[in-house]
């Protein structure tokens, strides 16, 4: 009966996040960004024209046989952003029940990463939220019942032979949870390889500071290097057998901006784009760092901040390194919440939502701040 009445919620959430979501991010045409060249790659094989480290979102549609029109392929993008919400709300549900699934989810539902996926249209985007969700999501089942460093360091003397055999027995433990690490991290990286490493970095550093588990911390390590350079090397080869030559545009990008560009890109409209980065999320944020001192928050943000400088869609990178892990590290101090402390979160939630709900959003892009309406 409990699945049944979360799974009757989630389908309510989902259509309540569907249509608040539709309210507070309308947009004028002129303000939406369309990938445009994206309905040719998913009909067509590998060449090209294709990203080296974004292949996933065009890649699998092609693999699939899936034909759809350019509004259907919209529609699709927009539908694995609803099964987003709708994940997050079941899980955070079977977790923490219905009333802090509620609150969590609207979070993500009013923050800039909506804001990101209802204007960048036909980005890898929208499955980078989904794999980095589902990543959380497995890192909060894993830690459930975690061996705590302290009864580690107690059973050992620290020395080298037992540090293996240590990482070993936590590796036995967790042999499921890394298997669905792995099939996670994979996806991710091949559909963003260097925006989910960077993601999947944050989110395994704000687990060791939470849990203090440095033998999970360098298993958690060791894995996400592990399949990155397997994907790399898997993504070097289907290039290579389809005779194309490996281009990193990003990487490219990057070094023909010189340093002069990128001041001016950053420093133009810095405070406009800083504030709009969170917009009334930001009186969440500054409740949970300074009140419930949570100062992980700071260096999330700080380290999106400085890798969104090497970029010019400042607010669409900032948004996507960020949320995730703010997300997840909101939810592991929620241990240190009392029931009055998460009811005045409720109400921060409803004052953000007025708040996106009235004033003017907008995102910046290269020195230039872009309306919605």
């Amino acid at each position: 009966m409990k699945i049944i009445k979360i799974l009757f919620f989630t389908i309510l959430f989902t259509l309540f996040a569907k249509e608040i979501s539709i309210f507070i991010f309308q947009s004028k045409v002129e303000s939406r960004v369309y990938n445009t060249g994206f309905f040719y790659l998913s009909q067509n094989p590998l060449s090209s024209l294709h990203n080296f480290d974004s292949l996933f979102s065009p890649y699998h549609i092609y693999l699939l046989n899936f034909k759809p029109s350019p509004i259907e392929l919209v529609r699709y993008f927009e539908n694995i952003c609803y099964l987003s919400y709708a994940i997050i709300f079941f899980s955070f549900s079977l977790s923490y029940g219905l009333l802090v699934s509620f609150i969590l989810s609207s979070i993500v539902v009013i923050s800039p990463l909506t804001l990101i996926q209802r204007t960048w249209i036909s980005f890898p985007d929208t499955f980078t939220f989904l794999f980095s969700l589902i990543f959380v999501i497995q890192k909060l089942y894993s830690s459930k019942d975690l061996m705590t460093e302290s009864t580690i360091v107690s059973e050992s003397n620290k020395n080298f032979i037992n540090t293996i055999f240590l990482l070993k027995q936590e590796f036995k433990k967790k042999l499921p949870s890394y298997f669905f690490f792995i099939i996670i991290i994979s996806f991710g990286l091949f559909n963003h390889f260097y925006q989910f490493f960077i993601i999947s970095l944050e989110i395994i550093s704000i687990s060791f500071f939470f849990l203090k588990n440095k033998y999970r911390f360098i298993l958690d390590l060791i894995f996400l290097i592990l399949v990155a350079f397997f994907i790399r090397c898997l993504t070097q080869y289907l290039f290579l057998i389809n005779n194309i030559d490996i281009v990193d545009y990003r990487l490219n990008f990057v070094k023909s901006l010189s340093y002069s560009e990128l001041i001016k890109i950053n420093f133009t409209n810095l405070f406009t784009a800083i504030y709009g980065f969170l917009f009334g999320l930001w009186i969440i944020f500054l409740y949970d760092v300074v009140f419930k001192r949570n100062y992980t928050h700071i260096f999330i943000f700080f380290n999106s901040f400085c890798i969104t400088c090497f970029t010019i869609d400042t607010t669409r990178v900032f948004t996507l390194l960020f949320f995730v892990p703010f997300l997840y590290s909101l939810i592991l101090n929620l241990n240190n919440y009392t029931n009055r402390e998460k009811k005045i979160l409720s109400y921060l939630v409803v004052l953000s939502s007025l708040i996106f709900s009235f004033q003017p959003l907008y995102y910046k892009w290269g020195e230039k701040i872009i309306y919605l309406k």
